[in-house]
């Protein structure tokens, strides 16, 4: 009977693989880093494996359905690739799509072979953070009500009603910090009923702030701004385009200075717009500010803000302010033909002309005009001049008659500072 001898190197090679066939394959879940999660939360999962696995083995965490159950409805959060035993952790998230529920598990699976592991013996909370978009009527003026505060519902069902929302108005606010079950606009209590009266007691651009948490503790914040406006003249910037004749303008986050009796179509955005008495916008795209003086003209002012005097026409803007004596600030303006030097070579003159009576049937008296007076005219109510001349004495005497009946604005350069005054003519 012929002796087969196994050479020593194969007869070793047989033990380990024996060795390795022979140890069963497992997987056990070792602690999970919390129990209670909102969508996108860091989940960390610990767990070990025994026995060695096959070539392009990966090991995979698994997430349950609501209900903790892996027949149907779980997900995978994450894999690892590994053929060897040992401890490994998975670093992952909590699903933002996750549906609200205090009874998840997760598991882990190896591929090749595939084993199950048993899940991790204790129900998890996964909680759905809010989704949200601030909406702001995004205008208001210092004491005037601002009633359009809102923040959509998080949820197409009546689950938002159970959300608490904590709402910061930002400086100069009133109320300065309100909260509530279901207060998802502060155009009214959705909860009780009761009209929410937003009011600021300064000017300038506020940070709102509202943070909403779920029922299960899962919260999110989204800010937005109020402008916040006064009748304080504002300044035209050095740096400030001058429109002297009639143009087309496409500028974006500049400032344009538009001259009396020119006409102007502005196609870019987020500029402030400067409008001179018998000025016309004949449009404006959106998200601009604009100021127009008595007699200014603003066609089509869609989704801006606006901010005009009286006697200035602003169509209908989505957001507009009244400020019935408006006036600009010219002291740090740049050189323009129609307006006069910079402030800083001709400094301002103050003014207190009157014109008499007032209504007038025809005969207007103009007193106390300075010296420095230059220029004096006279616009109707559409901006357009129909009397120009240069100043010649303290008190003057003017005739309208031949003009139709109606409101008309007198327009007095002194220095750098434009005056205008109203008059009815009967």
């Amino acid at each position: 009977m012929k002796k087969h001898i196994v050479p020593i190197g194969i007869a070793m090679a047989l033990l380990v693989f024996a060795g390795r066939t022979a140890s069963a394959q497992t997987i056990s879940i070792n602690s999970v880093s919390g129990s209670t999660f909102c969508g996108g939360d860091p989940v960390s999962v610990s767990f070990t494996v025994t026995g060695f696995w096959q070539h392009n083995n990966a090991f995979t965490l698994q997430l349950s359905d609501p209900s903790g159950s892996f027949t149907n409805g779980f997900s995978n959060l994450s894999s690892i690739k590994d053929t060897l035993p040992g401890t490994f952790t998975f670093s992952t998230a909590a699903p933002k799509t996750a549906v609200a529920s205090t009874h998840y598990r997760v598991r882990v699976i190896g591929a090749l072979p595939y084993v199950e592991s048993a899940d991790n013996g204790s129900d998890l909370a996964i909680g759905q953070a809010p989704h949200l978009g601030l909406e702001i009527n995004s205008i208001t003026g210092v004491g005037m009500p601002l009633v359009a505060l809102t923040t959509p519902p998080a949820y197409e069902d009546n689950t938002v009603l159970l959300d608490t929302f904590y709402w910061n108005l930002g400086d100069g606010g009133v109320p300065a910090d309100t909260s509530g079950v279901g207060l998802w606009a502060l155009e009214t209590d959705s909860s009780s009923g009761t009209p929410t009266i937003i009011t600021y007691s300064t000017a300038g651009t506020k940070t709102v702030t509202v943070r909403v948490v779920t029922p299960e503790g899962c919260s999110a914040t989204a800010t937005g701004t109020v402008h916040v406006f006064d009748c304080s003249s504002p300044v035209i910037p050095h740096d400030a385009h001058v429109i002297d004749t009639n143009a087309t303008v496409y500028y974006d986050t500049t400032a344009i200075w538009v001259n009396p009796g020119v006409t102007v179509y502005v196609g870019g955005g987020g500029d402030t717009i400067f409008a001179e008495s018998g000025s016309t916008i004949t449009y404006a795209g959106g998200e601009n500010i604009i100021y127009l003086k008595p007699g200014a003209v603003l066609n089509n002012g869609g989704g801006n803000i606006v901010i005009f005097a009286t006697g200035a026409n602003p169509s209908h803007p989505a957001y507009q302010f009244s400020c019935p004596s408006l006036t600009f600030d010219y002291s740090t303006a740049p050189p323009n033909k129609a307006m006069g030097p910079l402030a800083v070579q001709a400094p301002s003159v103050p003014i207190s002309v009157t014109l008499s009576p007032n209504p007038s049937t025809g005969t207007v008296q103009i007193s106390g005009m300075p010296d420095q007076a230059r220029e004096i005219s006279v616009l109707d109510v559409l901006g357009k001049t129909v009397i120009d001349f240069e100043h010649s004495a303290p008190t003057m005497t003017l005739d309208l008659s031949k003009h139709p009946k109606g409101t008309y604005y007198f327009r007095f350069l002194v220095g750098t500072t434009v005056t205008t005054k109203a008059i009815v003519l009967e």
